[in-house]
């Protein structure tokens, strides 16, 4: 499969910024993880963490909603993706708390609906 060129794909590599939620959401198949991947081919790998919220055991892990448990979770990151936001409970609150609460982390979060992502 050929993979287009996107005119988006320039200006979204400067948008993630420190501390601040980069939330990508659009209709299934759009190509919103294709553009993330994309980005993070430009990240070092030990300094991110990509979660998928369709996969149980990565949503396990944002489940314990604490400072402790998200500083230890993202010790050494500076870059955190949530694919599939829309799976995870209370995501708004958990990605809130960490963005408050751990100092330079940068998180984009994809979602293909909008159902409890708004808190």
């Amino acid at each position: 499969m050929q993979n287009i060129p996107r005119a988006l794909q320039a200006d979204f590599n400067r948008k993630p910024m420190p501390n601040k939620v980069l939330m990508i959401h659009g209709p299934r198949r759009s190509g919103k993880t294709a553009l993330v991947r994309k980005f993070t081919e430009n990240v070092d790998p030990q300094k991110s963490l990509i979660l998928n919220g369709e996969d149980v055991l990565d949503t396990g892990l944002l489940q314990e909603r604490s400072v402790a448990n998200y500083s230890r979770l993202l010790a050494g990151k500076n870059l955190l993706v949530v694919d599939e936001e829309q799976h995870i409970p209370d995501i708004g609150m958990i990605l809130k708390l960490m963005v408050d609460s751990i100092d330079g982390i940068r998180v984009i979060a994809t979602a293909s609906s909008s159902f409890d992502v708004h808190q």
